[in-house]
């Protein structure tokens, strides 16, 4: 109660102090606000806008430009454009260059209508034309006809000093339109020559879409004009008077005459000029002089009437306004206390789309995060004593075994029966591993060790006929992964990759670091099998397998519950060419003090990783 008897006294005292403000404003503006200041200040807002209008206009721009650069990509091309290959060579061995660019590196939406690479003597090398139809076509070369197309501007530029692109502009005569049109020069590797340059002419529709997002008025009349050019694009109907000024305007700029000088008032229009700071084309805007000063109006008026408007509706909003932040606070307060004496399904209702519902939302967000990760605790402790039984399922009386075994080994070597004992201390070395699972995670190298008894004594049943490579860095053989990983993976390439494999059979152990993780890959050269299935059970299929062995579910179950949804286990294969299972997990774990002296010592008298 105390809390919301807080935020009201607050919300009232807000509500009260924007009455008092608004009144004092009122004044001010009454008192010191006179209609030239108002007028400038419209003046300066439309200034603003088709300054933001060219600002925006130019990441447009720069997107052209940084596709037209990628022509560099081509190195073969702009090396022999530069050579001493004739125009016929050029445009036999690289006539689908623009076509490639034109569909590779353009966005349908920059909507690229024709692109043409020329040399630098102006000769046609390759060309894209979008549209090539009886009633709509372009150019095959710009140079065909000169005045009509414009082309006069890009031989000017073409041969002059300016290495930055150029923005011209044409005109269709098929779609009757204009198209705004870059030219972009190519230099020689050493940047020290003109080896040639690109045209490319685009339509208007993006320029278009962006103008009218600052278009204030149907009575208002935007245009872009490049210096010393023709206008390119514009935008809105000028009437008879605006028109004159258009035209006045435009010729002025095509003939290089205009100056910052010549922005100002047109009788009941002001015409504004906003220049681009890198290219060479400027934004125009003609306004009716009446829409500058209805603003003072409206201003005035709204002023009267928000100072009305905020006296009565004060005392209501306060009210209001209190209420509506101070309920849902109350209501989440009133939950949490019931989840907190044991209604733990409870969730907090009702919440709309504001900061207080944000908070709700939130707070449910973190309950349903604690159930979820109580119970992947629960599956995790599952999934190690499903591992656990499977790991000990086909033994009996593991003690007795291992301690048997240790005996057999002893006697073995006492008549030198070297195999018969290497091979019980190998047994041994596996079920004293399998035995102790009461931390769910090893080591790389406890791992190794582990896989290399294993192979040992599958090796002694399979007569050598399996080669094993370990290339594991040492870095990474103390970081920690969950018991029983890659003995498991291993043994699933001899059962299903190598039992019906002819010739000679390999399984390769490649450890190293990528991006914060470890990653460690089974590779074998078997029958191979099919990947897609395979990745498709460990995703879909379950977290444990039913087999009596600890199958590539379970090891990828157990991976994602102990270290999250970005790890597991990954399958790639070709059927008669192999498998690569990639097993994936953080880096950086706890560091075991054996792990590197176990590995390297193998584990198994007389192992040497093979």
């Amino acid at each position: 109660m105390k809390l919301a008897l807080s935020m009201r006294t607050k919300v009232l005292a807000l509500c009260i102090s924007c009455t008092v403000l608004a009144l004092v404003l009122q004044s001010v503006f009454f008192r010191y606000s006179a209609s030239a200041i108002i007028y400038r200040q419209e003046q300066e807002s439309s200034l603003k806008a088709l300054t933001s209008m060219q600002d925006e206009l130019y990441s447009w721009i720069k997107g052209y430009e940084n596709n037209l650069i990628k022509i560099y990509n081509q190195t073969d091309f702009t090396r022999d454009l530069g050579g001493s290959m004739t125009r016929s060579e050029l445009e036999a061995a690289y006539r689908g260059v623009a076509y490639g660019m034109a569909l590779a590196d353009f966005d349908p939406a920059q909507g690229v209508n024709a692109l043409y690479i020329y040399t630098a003597d102006d000769q046609l090398v390759s060309v894209y034309r979008s549209a090539s139809t009886p009633r709509i076509n372009y150019p095959a070369d710009i140079f065909q006809d000169p005045s009509a197309s414009n082309a006069q501007i890009v031989s000017r530029y073409v041969r002059s000093a300016d290495r930055v692109m150029l923005m011209s502009s044409t005109f269709n005569a098929s779609r009757r339109e204009d198209l705004v049109r870059f030219v972009l020069k190519i230099y020689s590797s050493g940047l020290t020559r003109t080896v040639g340059y690109l045209v490319c002419d685009v339509d208007g529709a993006g320029f278009f879409r962006i103008m009218e997002k600052y278009l204030s008025s149907d009575r208002q009349v935007i245009w872009l004009q490049p210096s010393e050019d023709r206008p390119a694009l514009r935008l809105g109907t000028p009437a008879a008077s605006q028109a004159r000024v258009f035209e006045a305007t435009a010729a002025r700029v095509s003939a290089g005459t205009w100056s910052d000088q010549d922005r100002h008032e047109f009788g009941a229009d002001v015409l504004q000029e906003v220049p681009q700071e890198k290219y060479n084309l400027s934004a125009f805007s003609l306004t009716p002089l009446y829409l500058l000063e209805e603003n003072q109006r409206i201003l005035t008026r709204n002023m009267l009437l928000a100072a009305l408007i905020v006296i009565t509706v004060a005392a209501l909003s306060a009210m209001l306004i209190s209420r509506s932040l101070t309920t849902p606070l109350s209501n989440i307060m009133l939950a949490l206390t019931r989840i907190r004496n044991g209604e733990t399904e409870l969730r907090l209702q009702g919440l709309k789309s504001d900061e207080i519902g944000a908070l709700g939302r939130t707070i449910n967000d973190m309950l349903d995060r604690i159930q979820e990760l109580i119970a992947q605790v629960y599956s995790a402790k599952l999934l190690l004593k499903q591992a656990e039984y499977k790991a000990l399922q086909a033994q009996v009386n593991p003690h007795f075994l291992y301690n048997s075994l240790d005996t057999m080994g002893s006697i073995a070597s006492a008549q030198r029966c070297d195999t018969v004992s290497m091979l019980c201390q190998a047994l041994s070395h596996i079920f004293r591993y399998c035995i102790d699972m009461q931390d769910p995670l090893s080591t790389v190298g406890n791992e190794i060790v582990h896989l290399k008894n294993y192979m040992y004594v599958m090796n002694v049943r399979m007569q050598n006929s399996v080669t094993l490579d370990i290339t594991v860095d040492r870095s990474l053989l103390s970081e920690r992964i969950p018991r029983l990983t890659l003995q498991p993976v291993v043994e699933n390439a001899l059962h299903h990759g190598l039992r019906d494999k002819e010739g000679e059979k390999r399984v390769a152990i490649h450890g190293r670091r990528e991006d914060g993780r470890v990653v460690l890959e089974v590779m074998d050269n078997g029958v191979g099998m099919d990947a897609e299935d395979v990745t498709r059970l460990l995703e879909h299929g379950g977290a444990l397998e039913r087999s009596s062995s600890i199958g590539l579910g379970n090891i990828h179950a157990r991976i994602r519950l102990l270290f999250g949804d970005a790890f597991g286990v990954r399958v790639h294969s070709v059927k008669g060419q192999g498998s690569t299972v990639s097993l994936t997990v953080p880096a950086g774990s706890e560091r075991a003090t054996d792990a590197e002296g176990a590995a390297e010592a193998g584990g198994t008298p007389g192992s040497n990783g093979r």
